[in-house]
C-alpha cells in the first residue's frame, strides 16, 4: 500500500542519510506498473506451491534468475519422503557471512523445498543433482546475508540501531500476516496440525517464519538501494531496444474467439435451429454479454471453456471449417452463421492480432519499459553482491559438504 511504501522510504532516509540520497530524493512510489526494485527471494514461495504470496508492500520488480523453489512440497503415497532435518544439520555451520552464520538445516530446508526436481531421479543422478540444488540454495542465502550484513554495518555505522529493530518488526508482521493467510487457505485450524503438516515436508516453523522475514527485509533494502537506478527508464531508451530488437516483437495472426454452438437434434427443424441462432445474434449484436449467452445457450464444449472457441493461430481452428470466417472478422464483430453437418456456430472475435510488427504503443512501450528496468536491476544486483564478497567475508568451515 502507499502509506506502507513510503513509510518504508521514510526508514531507509532517515537510517542511511546521505548513503541513499538517491532514494529518498525520489520519495514517491512506483506509479502503476513501474518497477520499485527487486521481489525478495523465491524463497517466499513458502505461502504456496502455486504461486508467490503478495503483500501489498512488497516490490514488484521481478529478477530474471530466481530459485525455482516452492517451499510447500504437495506429499503424497507416491512422494519420497524429504530429507530430515538432523540435529547435526542444526548446529553444523556451512557458511560465515561477515558475523552472521548459516547453518546446514536453512539449506536443506531450501532443497526441501525443491524435491519435485529429484523425485523421477535415482542413485548417483539423484545424488549429481541435491548436490547442485544445495550449491545452488546456499549461493542464494549467501547473498541475502551478504545483503542484510551491509544493511547492518551502513544503519549501524549511522548510530541507528532503532531502525534495524523498526525494520525487525515490520518483518515479523509480515512474517505473521503470511503464515495466517497461509493457514487460513489451507483450512489449518490449530498450531499443531501447521507442525504436523510441515514436518511431513520437510519444513520447520522455525525455518518457515526465518525464510520470510530475513527475504522481506533484503527485498526492502534492496529495493531503495537499486529501485532509483532501475527506474531511471525514459522514452529514448525505450525506443532505442525497440529498434535495435525488431525481432522480439513480431506479432502473429491470432484471434480468441466466442462460440455458441445449436445441435439440429435439439430442435424440431433445421430450420427452426437457424431461427433461434439469428435471436442469439441479435442478442450478441445489441450487446449482451456473450460469455453469458454461451453459458445460456451453448449445446456444445464452448461452455466448458468460458464460452471461447477452440484454437486462435490458423490452422488450430476446430472446427477447420469455421477458420476462414473467423479471419475476416474484426475485434468485437458478430460473424455469420456456421453451419455444420450437426448444427450450427454463432461466434465472435473478442481479440484480435495481425501479423506484423508490434507498434510502439502504450502498450509495447511498457513492455520494453518492464524488461529494461529488469536487466537494470539484474546488472545492479550483480555489481553490488560482487562489491559485497570484497567488503564482507565469506568462509565456507564445510565446503565438502
Amino acid at each position: 500500500m502507499r502509506g506502507g511504501n513510503q513509510r518504508w522510504r521514510r526508514r531507509w532516509c532517515r537510517g542511511l542519510g546521505v548513503l541513499m540520497l538517491s532514494g529518498c530524493m525520489s520519495g514517491r512510489p512506483a506509479a502503476a506498473g513501474e518497477p520499485a526494485g527487486p521481489r525478495p527471494s523465491a524463497a517466499l514461495d513458502v505461502l504456496d506451491p502455486v504461486r508467490r504470496a503478495q503483500s501489498a508492500d512488497e516490490p514488484v520488480l521481478k529478477l530474471k534468475k530466481q530459485a525455482n523453489t516452492s517451499l510447500v512440497v504437495p506429499v503424497s503415497n507416491n512422494t519420497p519422503a524429504p530429507a530430515p532435518i538432523t540435529p547435526a544439520a542444526q548446529v553444523r555451520v556451512v557458511a560465515v557471512v561477515g558475523s552472521s552464520p548459516i547453518y546446514e538445516s536453512e539449506i536443506r530446508e531450501s532443497m526441501n523445498q525443491r524435491l519435485g526436481e529429484v523425485i523421477s531421479l535415482q542413485g548417483a543422478d539423484r545424488a549429481d543433482k541435491e548436490r547442485k540444488i544445495f550449491a545452488e540454495e546456499l549461493k542464494r542465502v549467501v547473498e541475502r546475508e551478504l545483503i542484510l550484513e551491509d544493511m547492518v554495518s551502513k544503519l549501524r555505522a549511522a548510530k541507528k540501531a532503532q531502525v534495524i529493530e523498526m525494520i525487525q518488526e515490520d518483518a515479523t508482521k509480515d512474517a505473521d500476516k503470511r503464515l495466517r493467510e497461509f493457514k487460513k487457505s489451507r483450512k489449518i485450524t490449530s498450531d499443531e496440525e501447521f507442525g504436523q503438516m510441515l514436518e511431513q515436508q520437510g519444513l520447520t516453523l522455525t525455518g518457515m517464519r526465518r525464510q520470510i522475514e530475513r527475504n522481506f527485509m533484503m527485498g526492502q533494502y534492496i529495493s531503495n538501494l537499486i529501485g532509483p537506478k532501475a527506474q531511471r527508464i525514459n522514452f529514448a531508451d525505450g525506443q532505442d531496444d525497440y529498434k535495435s530488437h525488431a525481432d522480439e516483437f513480431k506479432s502473429e495472426d491470432r484471434i480468441k474467439w466466442q462460440d455458441v454452438f445449436l445441435r439440429y437434434d435439439k430442435f424440431p427443424s433445421p430450420e427452426a435451429a437457424r431461427a433461434f441462432a439469428q435471436q442469439i445474434v441479435a442478442k450478441a449484436k445489441a450487446g449482451e454479454d456473450f460469455a453469458s449467452l454461451a453459458k445460456k445457450f451453448d449445446q456444445g464444449d464452448s461452455s466448458l471453456r468460458g464460452g471461447f472457441g477452440s484454437g486462435e493461430k490458423p490452422g488450430e481452428v476446430q472446427p477447420q471449417q469455421a477458420e476462414e470466417v473467423l479471419f475476416r472478422l474484426q475485434p468485437g464483430e458478430v460473424g455469420p452463421l456456421i453451419e455444420m453437418e450437426l448444427g450450427i456456430h454463432i461466434v465472435r472475435i473478442a481479440e484480435r492480432s495481425y501479423a506484423g510488427t508490434k507498434p510502439f504503443d502504450v502498450k509495447t512501450q511498457n513492455d520494453v519499459r518492464k524488461k529494461l528496468s529488469a536487466q537494470t536491476a539484474e546488472r545492479e544486483l550483480k555489481r553490488v553482491l560482487e562489491q559485497l564478497r570484497r567488503q564482507f567475508p565469506v568462509v565456507y568451515p564445510n565446503a565438502g559438504l
